[in-house]
């Protein structure tokens, strides 16, 4: 009897990623929320999941890498630390503010009063969400 080492080749990886393709298991947690854009929206790091919402570093970082699947009061608890509705976790930044906006004139329109100019949640520091990402120059000495 002759055994085939299918391992090395893929087609064990692609025989179970086919078996669990059609009856919905997925190997790994899908990514499907917008945690990272929010936080750089609002200036945030994974460290301050740890500092302000007093979770440990594993826990953080499983979040954050979206590694653990998300629950209702898990967006709940996020959501309301930065001030934003649960479901805009689950939409990109620019497209909740966008609807934010939609609705905000869609309001005043039929109100009658003048459009707002910006319902864009404002990161919480005076700096620009993407100023952490600037690189320091370096001076000659």
């Amino acid at each position: 009897m002759v055994f085939l080492n299918c391992e090395s080749s893929g087609i064990v990886e692609m025989i179970t990623n086919d078996r669990r393709h059609r009856t919905g298991q997925t190997r790994l947690v899908e990514k499907n929320w917008f945690l990272q854009q929010w936080l750089d929206h609002f200036d945030k790091r994974q460290a301050s999941l740890v500092n302000e919402l007093g979770w440990d570093k594993s826990r953080a970082n499983f979040v954050y890498h979206g590694k653990q699947p998300y629950r209702r009061d898990l967006v709940n608890e996020i959501a309301a630390w930065l001030q934003i509705e649960p479901y805009e976790l689950l939409m990109d930044p620019q497209e909740a503010i966008a609807i934010r906006y939609l609705r905000a004139a869609a309001r005043s329109i039929s109100e009658g009063s003048p459009l707002p100019a910006s319902t864009d949640p404002a990161p919480k520091s005076g700096r620009t969400p993407n100023a952490r990402r600037a690189k320091p120059s370096v001076k000659a000495a």
